[in-house]
């Protein structure tokens, strides 16, 4: 037996470290109940080199599908292969204030009013940040340095509508605001039971007074058992069609969009075997920049005329220098920078590139990698 499958839609990964958009072995997996869902509305979720693909089973006249839905939701875990080299080349802060942080986990959700159906300009989804991934069924504790002896409860759904936490001992929903008194190792808790609630976004908030502007305290989470046995990168979710029959009119394009890392590139040119004869004319310039077409020029300044007092390797003289800008990440190395004394004398043709693996944390919040050269 024959059957036709059409796609519903495109999802590509679009990570700017990457040429050609390859993510690198970026997995994006259909949570179980999606799984499902998929599979009972006759549908297929397809890997591609750069994302997955989700096909529909059309009739005869290859468009209408042979079972019809309105909107559909799914939820896909996207993870890295290797996180740690991921998460140093990529962006995965939400802001200045939010940083990422391994405790955290990246939220993707579309927004149906800005769909496309456009594959060379697909929908654009970037991330938040949430605080944990927590199964149905846990304990929320809270441990201040300094608090009020009573704190009061909220637990919110995506909507921002407050919903009570669990039941109680006759099978009947608490209230939807709780009053939570410190115990005595000064932590508040609640238990919180969303067994029978969908999974998704939820957010914790702890206020001091109903009066308040702000809480006390807030935590974002994403609720569900699978996930959080999976300790994912990532969670994407997808609000497919508008509930207006628009579903398969259209191939609809999604990009999962990672903004790459930018660096400042800091050379410790360290004086060894007696090649550098005058030291106070070195620098570092772009030779032939005709590869370089993924970069923007860059510039090297000198730090101090002196050499380097706190890095002086097998005791040889060190001279630093510092990108003026910070220079984006890319697979593809920059080619042709050079260290060179004069016009005349280029001492290095093609200075290395830093590892990724690298970077550090500077004291003025700026990320900087360090290369060492021994001429």
């Amino acid at each position: 037996m024959f059957i036709n499958y059409r796609r519903l839609f495109n999802l590509q990964v679009d990570h700017g470290y990457f040429i050609g958009k390859n993510p690198a072995g970026l997995q994006i997996t259909p949570h179980p109940e999606s799984r499902k869902k998929l599979r009972n509305s006759k549908m297929l979720a397809k890997p591609l080199p750069n994302g997955v693909t989700v096909l529909y089973s059309a009739g005869k006249d290859e468009v209408e599908p042979l079972v019809h839905l309105d909107k559909l939701r799914l939820i896909f875990s996207v993870s890295a292969p290797e996180p740690a080299v991921f998460q140093t080349i990529t962006d995965l802060d939400e802001s200045a204030t939010k940083k990422f942080a391994s405790s955290r986990v990246l939220y993707f959700k579309n927004d149906t009013a800005a769909a496309s159906d456009e594959n060379d300009l697909p929908e654009q989804i970037g991330h938040i940040l949430l605080d944990s991934v927590q199964p149905q069924l846990f304990t929320f504790t809270w441990r201040p340095e300094q608090s009020p002896q009573n704190l009061l409860f909220e637990l919110r759904n995506e909507r921002d509508e407050k919903v009570s936490p669990q039941k109680d001992a006759h099978g009947e929903w608490l209230p939807d605001q709780i009053e939570l008194e410190k115990l005595e190792d000064k932590s508040f808790r609640q238990q919180i039971d969303l067994r029978g609630r969908p999974s998704g976004r939820y957010t914790i908030c702890l206020w001091e007074s109903e009066e308040d502007d702000e809480p006390r305290y807030r935590e974002d989470i994403f609720v569900d058992d699978w996930l959080s046995g999976r300790a994912p990168l990532g969670i994407l979710e997808l609000d497919c069609g508008a509930g207006d029959g628009d579903l398969y009119t259209k191939t609809q394009e999604y990009a999962l969009v990672f903004r790459r890392k930018e660096v400042f590139w800091k050379y410790l040119v360290v004086s060894r075997n007696g090649r550098i004869d005058q030291p106070e004319e070195l620098t570092i310039e772009e030779g032939d920049t005709s590869d370089n077409v993924h970069y923007d020029p860059v510039l090297f300044s000198r730090q101090d005329d002196l050499p380097d007092e706190d890095h002086r390797p097998e005791g040889g003289e060190t001279y630093v220098f510092r990108s003026e800008g910070p220079i984006p990440l890319l697979e593809i190395p920059l080619s042709s920078l050079q260290l060179k004394e004069s016009d005349n004398k280029v001492l290095i043709s093609n200075l290395p590139n830093p590892s990724p693996l690298s970077i550090i944390k500077e004291n003025d919040n700026q990320l900087e990698s360090e290369i060492y050269v021994f001429v």
